[in-house]
């Protein structure tokens, strides 16, 4: 006789119940806790086989992705956010899957299987992240960076676009701008009146600051006016940044006359407004160990790299090569593979002393800061002011004043700065938009600076003193206006020179030719043909310029200096400067002129800005000697011929 069969469970009242009451609880516990629905994928396995055709299953994970609104592609890189929009974890670099990025995804998408209960009968689900190697065939998929939303743009802060209107939180596709943090709202009509002329002191300079600005900058101690406006273009150019990777950007380099003075404490500031976070200060390491943190870093989308108190001189290429390039190849943590970003990264260099090579000397913007005693009196205001902590309790506010200041530039009509860095863009947005709120002469400390830090050009200047002072023959040496149908030396007679001096690297070249290092003297000369050089020897300032002349066969090439007296002991001025004097002089005018731009912005009574998507009402428009005067020689020397001094 059949033995008769158990009911299931599964198939009664009661269970149907039971389930009822389990889903019921479930969807309770959800909306207590606030837990989001996921999607659920059952063509996967824990093991990370697919059931039927991969590329379908592949597909359709992606297509989950692309519509959730939190996972986005950025160059090479895959990025998931919270759901909140405040903070991102990278899923994929390069293609290449981060580890725990299935653990990530749960928050959007789990795999699951469906499988009975052996003692009930009933089909119970069992969900799991998924497997990495699905992840790694997902993130390596040809259509994975193409159906992904993209971003060429990624901010802590309200961002501008090509056309300067302001964006604020979220991922903006018509742009691909994604913003996770601060909501920045400008108000035109809370700047200061613009003056009509350049500032001439540096309480001037402060004076004419918005409010948080003027309190967060106040106590630092500037060298002059172009200084303080130098600082104002590195804020402006972090919150412009997207407007600057292609055409690039430069280093700042801020420098003190003597320790203690707050150079870190001013990057630290600058950091806190640019990048929302402490930035932490990295000392010089090698290669190998500086590309792993930039990678890391970069990973993390840290954007200010704060190399501290360099010494002497910055010797690292592949530093130097980061800082120049407007593309940054970094070897990726735990491969032998490179990644690839856009230079969007701020470099910020500290030093009392720095001098570099001269191709990054002329890539940098420069900040002096000067006080003359002991800086500790100083260090007592600063410590009083607090002014990182000031950045960081009024980062939106000091970002508002900012992005009022780039809004002010758009209704003058966005008139161009002048071009005073190799980095024209920079040049004239950043310079424009100085000029219109009243900060004329950004970056023109560039020439004076640059030769202060190079490193070639000092030892050059040295090799000049030594032609006044005689100790090289009167054959290499001959008065303006005088004979030179005889002068110089050819290039095998300098080497010695050269080595001596450090011009040529007698380390590198110890197994070189004399017809090698006779080549490599005679390109350096080539670099500094007529260049006028300005050195001190005893009483007299004397203007060198180095010349050459090819020898009565042709085929020999002979170098020398032509000298000229500019400065008599009495500090009286030869007749050959006075155009240099004139120039100078003018440069001072020139500055006023400048000023005068701010004058043409004269916007109406209540104006409407379209860029900051806000009614916004507007007003009408209505430092040390040493710093000033630095200024305006640096703008002599844009119109009088270059002149390179080694007495700055």
């Amino acid at each position: 006789m059949a033995r008769k069969r158990k009911k299931n469970m599964i198939d009664t009242a009661a269970g149907e119940a039971v389930r009822a009451l389990a889903d019921a609880a479930v969807a309770v516990a959800k909306l207590r806790n606030d837990i989001p629905d996921r999607e659920l994928i059952d063509g996967i396995t824990k093991d990370g086989s697919t059931r039927g055709d991969g590329l379908v299953v592949l597909n359709d994970l992606l297509d989950k992705l692309a519509l959730s609104g939190r996972v986005y592609a950025q160059h090479d890189d895959v990025m998931i956010t919270n759901e909140a929009n405040t903070k991102f974890k990278l899923l994929a670099v390069d293609g290449r899957a981060e580890q725990k990025a299935g653990a990530a995804l749960m928050n959007i998408v789990a795999g699951v299987q469906y499988r009975p209960n052996p003692s009930t009968g009933e089909i119970e689900s069992w969900e799991f992240r998924i497997p990495d190697s699905i992840c790694d065939q997902l993130f390596a998929m040809d259509r994975c960076m193409v159906n992904l939303p993209a971003v060429t743009t990624y901010a802590t802060h309200s961002v501008f676009d090509a056309d300067f209107r302001l964006h604020g939180p979220g991922y903006h596709a018509d742009q691909k701008i994604l913003v996770q943090g601060l909501d920045v709202h400008p108000n035109v009509a809370a700047l200061p009146s613009v003056p009509r002329s350049a500032a001439r002191t540096v309480p001037e300079a402060v004076d004419r600051l918005p409010h948080h600005l003027r309190r967060l900058l106040k106590d630092f101690d500037w060298a002059g006016p172009v200084d303080l406006t130098n600082t104002l273009g590195t804020l402006l150019m972090g919150l412009l940044m997207n407007h600057f990777v292609e055409d690039g950007h430069p280093a700042i380099f801020i420098r003190g006359n003597q320790p203690s003075i707050g150079k870190s404490l001013l990057a630290k500031a600058i950091g806190m407004i640019f990048d929302g976070r402490r930035v932490a200060a990295i000392k010089k390491s090698g290669d190998e160990e500086f590309d792993k943190l930039m990678c890391a870093m970069l990973k993390k989308r840290r954007r200010m790299v704060f190399l501290d108190n360099l010494r002497n001189q910055l010797d690292s290429e592949r530093i130097e090569q980061m800082i120049t390039s407007p593309t940054l190849l970094i070897r990726i943590l735990g491969t032998n593979d490179f990644g690839e970003w856009p230079n969007d990264v701020l470099f910020v260099l500290t030093s009392n002393n720095l001098v570099a090579g001269r191709d990054l000397v002329s890539r940098n913007l420069v900040i002096d800061l000067y006080t003359e005693g002991d800086p500790k009196k100083r260090q007592a205001a600063r410590k009083a002011s607090k002014p990182l902590a000031y950045a960081a309790l009024h980062r939106a506010e000091i970002l508002g004043e900012l992005a009022a200041m780039v809004l002010r530039w758009v209704d003058a009509g966005q008139p161009d700065g002048d071009l005073n860095t190799r980095f024209d863009r920079v040049s004239q947005v950043v310079g424009g938009i100085l000029d219109v709120n009243g900060f004329p002469g950004f970056a023109s400390n560039a020439e004076a600076a640059a030769v202060e830090m190079d490193d070639e050009l000092q030892r050059v200047l040295e090799l000049a003193e030594e032609i006044v002072a005689g100790k090289h023959g009167a054959e290499v040496m001959v008065q303006r206006g005088a004979d030179a149908s005889k002068a110089g030396h050819v290039a095998s007679q300098w080497v010695a020179v050269f080595e001596r001096l450090g011009l040529i690297d007698v380390r590198q070249q110890q197994d070189a030719t004399a017809k090698s290092k006779s080549s490599r003297v005679g390109k350096l000369f080539s670099s500094y043909i007529d260049r006028r050089l300005t050195v001190d020897s005893g009483s007299q300032r004397h203007s060198v310029t180095i010349r050459k002349r090819s020898g009565s066969s042709g085929n020999k090439t002979f170098y020398f200096a032509e000298v000229e007296v500019i400065e008599d002991a009495a500090g009286g001025q030869a007749e050959g400067d006075a155009q240099h004097q004139a120039a100078a002089a003018a440069a001072c005018s020139a500055a006023e002129v400048t000023a005068g731009v701010a004058d043409a912005y004269t916007p109406t009574a209540s104006a409407v800005h379209p860029a900051a998507g806000r009614d916004e009402t507007s007003t009408p428009a209505a430092g040390s000697p040493k710093g000033w005067l630095r200024a305006a020689a640096a703008a002599a020397n844009a119109t009088a011929p270059t002149e390179l001094n080694n007495d700055q």
